[in-house]
């Protein structure tokens, strides 16, 4: 195998990302050996270009447009808004975002082989934290491109924050996705249209004042 390929750490992901992976015409490479984490998954990768889902993704979109991104950037990572600044020890830039990484892509080369490595070294020392992750991102000189936000979900307040002319969720890495999005998805036609409503319900109302 070579080329491009998803990585899962587990024979039991959600059906949407075989489904996707079929889609795509993209092969898969599942790491299920227990004594291994997700850096020996990414180190053993038999793929030049490699993206990694969580188990408990659903994925909602090609998967294709990642390997896209990897043509440019050597790595793929989603910001990760839900970590408190106020935890960081590290003297990084406040600016600076720590990364979450149920949905992960990787350029395999030698100077991703060295971040993987390096970060293989802080988990073995008990060195694994998202504080542990962002430090070894902002001292290594890998291109890092950082997800926007719909494609890697993991709050489901988003879901109803975000109208039909905003962008559309397409991967979501929360627990239960499956059920919570055909849930969600009903609420949030039911939300858009009060919001219209009320949206030219205050149009009617500033036109009413004018007179």
């Amino acid at each position: 195998m070579n080329g491009k390929g998803i990585l899962t750490l587990s024979s039991k992901f959600n059906p949407s990302v075989t489904k996707q992976i079929l889609a795509d015409r993209l092969e898969i490479y599942t790491c299920i050996d227990s004594k291994k984490t997700l850096v020996d998954a990414l180190l053993d990768t038999p793929f030049e270009y490699t993206v990694y889902l969580a188990e408990h993704c659903l994925v909602l979109h090609s998967i294709l447009p990642f390997f896209k991104i990897l043509e440019k950037y050597e790595m793929i990572v989603t910001h990760d808004f839900t970590y408190n600044h106020e935890d960081d020890s590290t003297e990084l830039p406040a600016s600076y975002p720590f990364y979450n990484y149920d949905v992960f892509g990787i350029v395999k080369n030698k100077h991703t082989r060295a971040f993987l490595e390096s970060w293989k070294q802080k988990k073995q020392s008990g060195q694994d934290s998202p504080v542990v992750f962002r430090q070894l991102c902002w001292e290594s000189d890998l291109k890092i491109y950082v997800l926007p936000p719909e494609w890697n979900i993991f709050q489901k307040k988003y879901l109803y924050l975000w109208n039909e002319q905003e962008v559309q969720p397409a991967v979501l890495s929360i627990s239960n996705p499956q059920h919570l999005y055909k849930k969600i998805k009903g609420s949030v036609k039911i939300i858009y249209k009060l919001r219209y409503q009320w949206r030219k319900l205050k149009e009617l109302f500033w036109q009413f004042k004018q007179f």
